[in-house]
């Protein structure tokens, strides 16, 4: 029996989210002294590229493992508990699973990032 060929997909969401790009590039540069041609010469050197997922690990080699707090119960701009006020949930705690390769530490620090910005805004 031949073996099935596995599917593989890029991942790009930076790309493909104008609202996040906008947010990190006024984030980043504020009031930068560098061009808006420079400026957008060095946000597509850090974002223009994908990534080929070609397989995953076993259960007994897995980081993370799936589960934790619905982000339906949460709001993803402020990362605020949508049922308590005043509490934040970021990184592993919420129901977001990513491959290995950085995927969940990346969440993990973004989430953290929006999160405390919010609760330095209060």
């Amino acid at each position: 029996m031949a073996k099935k060929k596995e599917e593989h997909r890029v991942v790009n969401s930076f790309e493909e989210n104008k609202e996040l790009r906008e947010k990190i590039y006024d984030d980043i540069f504020g009031d930068s002294d560098l061009t808006d041609k420079q400026k957008s010469a060095l946000i597509k050197n850090l974002t223009n590229f994908t990534i080929e997922i070609t397989s995953t690990n076993s259960f007994n080699e897995a980081q993370t493992t799936t589960g934790g707090i619905p982000l339906t119960e949460i709001d993803p701009k402020t990362m605020e508990s949508l049922l308590v006020k005043n509490l934040y949930f970021t990184g592993e705690i919420l129901d977001v699973d990513g491959i290995c390769g950085g995927y969940n530490l990346g969440f993990a620090w973004i989430s953290g990032i929006l999160a405390g910005r919010s609760i330095n805004k209060k």
